[in-house]
């Protein structure tokens, strides 16, 4: 049993003096396999040519990882007496020397989105703790004697060398310096068990002093301790040092800091700190702001003209107890004309309990062209481009830190109390603004480049109870300018008691009144544009309202190509839109309209419109709108002749690129309705309509509706409907009907009209192929024309047509098959029949005192229509027997007939002459100037009575000049009141 013993003894012997001889074989691989669990995080990854005794541990490399990605490198490392620094012995003889150490920083750190793609950790990592009595006993106990590196090298951005040497004397107190370049740095460190002190000064060649550091830290407790530290600084060649040199660039200026503060043993445990006092001065200080996000580059001048001072009663949660001091604060723009771009300032008190602040400062905006001219602005603000700001503007402001009672958790979110900013009166801020999209909505306006000018004649006030809070800006006067420098657009604008509320939503007040001198905007020039009124905004999360309060506006001229408005005005009670993400509807209950005159080519309207009820919406990009109008009398002149005074009213409605709407209109005796639709995209609609039967009489004529027709309507009833397209249809069409109506044209007069015309569509053309009779019973054209009958139709040709026309005319008749009249001009002819036409009747008509005739006759008019009118060619007149008597007295001068005695023979016998017979031609040229050639056969009593007196008579006369006389000659009113 005892040899089974020994035996196990033996083989386990040898082993370990195998892992023993393997490990020192291989003891560069082995020692960092070892060592790297204990680093935290940190490891060895290489070492080579390590030496290991109780004597001295040496190795000719070492290379170090750290966490944070960053390596050191180690060349000719030789530790002596390492036990001392390895277990803490009070007399710690260690030496250390090095021959170079080479650090080199970690790469950049990961871009937001970068950073965002790394995995978490399932487990977080304890919460790391550092003892400031260990620490300290950590230096007085092992760190070595005497610490050499020869060569001390940063492989940063910015390279440098250096070389550092430290000792430490009587196990209390280290020393240490690194040369660099042409910087020294020196330190001094004395550590007791209960204080520490700390000396340091970074110096340059000629000895001015860089950085100057005085710290010391008393123990108050076991594990509370009170400390000072004082830091004096040149930033701008604090700057050039490693390892900030290569991120700062352009910084300067002197600083001190020193800072008093009762803290914990656990360095790391801020809720331990307890009351801490910083006081910063600063002289010259000029810090360069990150460009990204700014856009351009800007600097920050900080200058105390009493040291600033905070008294914080803890540091987590961060809870001010006092602050006091003030600094002057500039914010500076190198690239600008004028350098300066705000100045600040900045004064902090505690009076009370409440620590208390002030400022007040100015903002040149002449300073703000770099940012403007940047590409993160150019893009920030397209499509509008701003540039040569100018202005400046003058504020001062208090704010409150909540007192240290009131520093509760709940509290703490809201900091400031009683925050409040004044822009001082006069301040004002100019630019000159352009376009850079020429389909962008100002460019469409007119404006392509101009000035842009803001007033501020009362100050502004920006406030809050508690900030980050609500919010609230309230002025009296804020006016804005605009001129374009095409004059395509000027505006002026006066904004009044503006009062905003500004939170997680948004409210703001105001009253507005604007004056545009001239605007043009997608081929419409307005100009004199005048709106005023209360206007109420407010905003919670998507959703926007606007609200209008007794909104006005006006112009003095608006044009289009075909239209022109003079003189409009629309006013409202009240009008309310609401939006929520991109869309939005709108309500008002009226508005009324005024127009001075609405011109175009044809026509003119006048008058008042009242609009009730008025929805606008859109959603999912479709708009939808309608409102009813109404109006008590609108005036319509067109073609410069036609006028109509009328009340209309009626419904509109819009949905999509569809318009509707229906009309009731009242003018006089005449009542229309009509509804009517449009495709904006197309162009296209149609209208159907309907003219209710509508009573004439000489009281309430035609004209009382419709002036300046030149056919007015004085009895009688008419009715009326149809349906019109744009562009034609062949459904449109249209009915009229008259019963008993009387006419007047000028001094034409007709009684008794009664029928009815229906007429359609066909092709391009209106057509009623149909004929639809007529009557009549008085056509009064000087002479009398009685019982009218005829049938009327239209064809594809436009040829009007008139047939089997009958009517009584001088106790004859007149009688043609057919009539057609070209609408477009084209020749035409027919033939009229008057037969047993009463010469009597005619002379009786005619009311002419030296002319009498008696007898019949029967006419054949050959009638020609076309673009000359109507003519007659080859007519023939001709007497039926017995024939009849003639006499044609004094239509000639004494001096006359005795210098003729043939026209004297004649005239005799035309004072009484009976004819057998009486034969001719009628010829009527587009002159008007009828010509008669007459052969009359008889016998004169006066003359030869015994035999037959043939008589040539050529009479000529201007029938439309003979007509107008019988017109003129009879009283109209007097011969229509007989009539009707």
């Amino acid at each position: 049993m005892r040899k089974y013993r020994l035996i196990t003894l033996a083989v386990t012997l040898l082993i370990a003096v195998a892992i023993c001889w393997w490990g020192w074989r291989d003891r560069d691989r082995v020692v960092p396999w070892l060592v790297n669990p204990w680093l935290g995080g940190d490891r060895i990854h290489s070492a080579q040519g390590l030496q290991l005794s109780t004597d001295a541990i040496s190795a000719d490399s070492l290379e170090i990882l750290l966490a944070s990605g960053a390596s050191i490198q180690l060349r000719d490392l030789r530790l002596r007496h390492p036990l001392g620094a390895l277990f803490g012995d009070e007399d710690n003889r260690s030496q250390l020397t090095i021959a170079g150490l080479t650090y080199h920083p970690g790469p950049a750190p990961l871009e937001p989105d970068e950073a965002a793609t790394e995995i978490p950790h399932e487990e977080s990592e304890a919460e790391p703790k550092l003892y400031l009595s260990e620490l300290l006993q950590l230096l007085r106990r092992k760190l070595p004697r005497q610490i050499d590196i020869d060569k001390l090298q940063w492989a940063g951005p910015e390279p440098r060398s250096g070389r550092l040497s430290l000792r430490r004397e009587n196990g209390d107190t280290i020393r240490g310096v690194l040369h660099s370049g042409d910087l020294e740095a020196q330190w001094q460190l004395v550590v007791q068990d209960a204080d520490a002190r700390l000396l340091a000064r970074i110096s340059s060649a000629t000895g001015e002093s860089i950085l100057q550091l005085d710290g010391s830290a008393d123990r108050q407790a076991k594990k509370e301790w009170h400390g000072e530290l004082r830091l004096q600084a040149d930033l701008e060649q604090l700057a050039a040092l490693p390892p900030i040199a290569g991120t700062v660039t352009g910084a300067g200026g002197e600083f001190s800091l020193r800072i008093e503060s009762q803290f914990p043993d656990q360095l790391l445990n801020l809720e331990g700190y307890g009351r801490t006092v910083a006081r910063l001065s600063a002289k010259s200080l000029h810090i360069p702001l990150p460009e990204d996000p700014i856009g351009a580059p800007l600097q920050l001048s900080a200058d105390t003209l009493e040291p600033l001072s905070v008294d914080l009663a803890s540091l987590w949660p961060l809870t001010p107890r006092q602050l006091s001091g003030s600094a002057n604060i500039r914010i500076l723009s190198p690239g600008a004309e004028q350098g300066t771009l705000l100045e600040l300032q900045l004064d902090a008190r505690t009076p009370r309990d409440a620590p208390l602040l002030t400022a007040s400062g100015n903002l040149d905006l002449r300073a703000a062209a770099p940012l403007l001219q940047s590409a993160r602005w150019r893009e920030l603000l397209s499509p509008v481009a701003i540039s040569s700001p100018k202005g400046s503007f003058s504020f001062r402001g208090t704010a409150e830190l909540l007192p240290l009672a009131e520093m509760d958790a709940q509290r703490r979110r809201n900091p400031l109390r009683r925050f409040t900013v004044t822009l001082l009166p006069k301040g004002n801020a100019n630019a000159v603004v352009g376009s850079s999209d020429e389909g962008s909505l100002l460019a469409q306006m007119g404006w392509n480049r101009g000035t842009v000018d803001l007033q501020l004649p009362a100050p502004v006030t920006i406030a809050a109870a508690r900030w980050p809070g609500r919010v609230q800006i309230e002025t009296e006067t804020v006016q804005i300018g605009a001129r374009e420098s095409a004059e395509a657009l000027s505006l002026d604008t006066t904004l009044k008691n503006i009062s905003c509320r500004l939170e997680e939503d948004i409210q703001c007040t105001l009253f507005q009144e604007s004056a545009i001198s001239q605007l043009e905007f997608d081929g419409i020039d307005i100009r004199q544009l005048q709106t005023d009124g209360q206007v109420e905004f407010s905003r919670k999360d998507e959703q926007q309202h606007l609200r209008l309060i007794n909104p006005s506006l006006s112009t003095g001229e608006i044009r289009t190509e075909t239209v022109q408005v003079k003189s409009a005005t629309l006013k409202s009670a009240e009008m309310e839109c609401t939006r929520h993400k991109q869309d939005f509807k709108c309500f008002g209950a009226s508005a009324d309209i005024e127009l001075g005159a609405l011109s175009g080519p044809e026509f003119q309207l006048k008058g008042a419109l009242a609009l009730n009820d008025l929805h606008f919406a859109s959603a999912a990009s479709r708009l939808r709108a309608r409102a009813r109008y109404q109006s008590d009398e609108l005036q319509l002149r067109a073609r410069n002749q036609y006028q109509l005074k009328a009340s209309v009213a009626g419904d509109l409605a819009a949905e999509g690129n569809q318009l509707s709407g229906n009309n009731r209109l009242r003018s006089g005796a005449l009542a229309i309705e009509s509804e009517w639709r449009h495709q904006l995209d197309s162009d296209a609609g149609s209208a159907t309509f309907t003219v209710e039967p509508a009573t004439f009489s000489q009281q309430q004529p035609l004209s009382d509706s419709i002036e300046g027709l030149p056919v007015d309507l004085v009895a009688g009833e008419l009715s009326a409907k149809g349906r019109l397209s744009w562009p034609a249809a062949q459904r449109d069409f249209l009915d009229a009907r008259l019963d008993k109506v009387a006419a007047v044209y000028g001094d034409v007069f007709a009684v008794g009209i009664t029928g009815q015309l229906s007429s359609g569509r066909k092709g391009d053309n209106w057509i009623a192929s149909r004929p639809q009779p007529f009557t009549a019973e008085t056509l009064d054209i000087g002479v009398p024309v009685e019982n009218i009958r005829f049938a009327v139709s239209l064809d594809e040709k436009r040829d009007l047509v008139l047939t089997g026309v009958r009517a009584e005319l001088l106790d004859g008749a007149l009688e043609t098959r057919e009539l057609r009249w070209n609408l477009d001009g084209e020749a035409r002819s027919g033939l009229v029949n008057l037969s047993g036409i009463s010469l009597r009747t005619l002379t009786r008509e005619l009311e002419t005192e030296n002319f009498a005739a008696t007898g019949t006759v029967d006419l054949q008019i050959p009638l020609h229509t076309g673009d000359e009118g109507i003519t007659v060619k080859q007519g023939r007149i001709e007497a039926r027997p017995p024939g009849g008597r003639l006499r044609y007295y004094g239509a000639f001068s004494a001096d006359m007939l005795s210098a003729n005695p043939q026209l004297k023979l004649v005239a005799g016998a035309l004072e009484d002459y009976k004819y057998r017979e009486l034969s001719g031609t009628v010829e009527y040229p587009p002159s008007g100037d009828m010509q008669m050639q007459l052969k009359l056969v008889g016998r004169s009593e006066s003359v030869a009575a015994d035999r037959d007196l043939i008589i040539n008579l050529n009479l000529e006369n201007n029938i439309p000049a003979m007509l107008r006389s019988l017109q003129a000659s009879r009283d109209l009113t007097e011969a229509l009141e007989k009539q009707l």
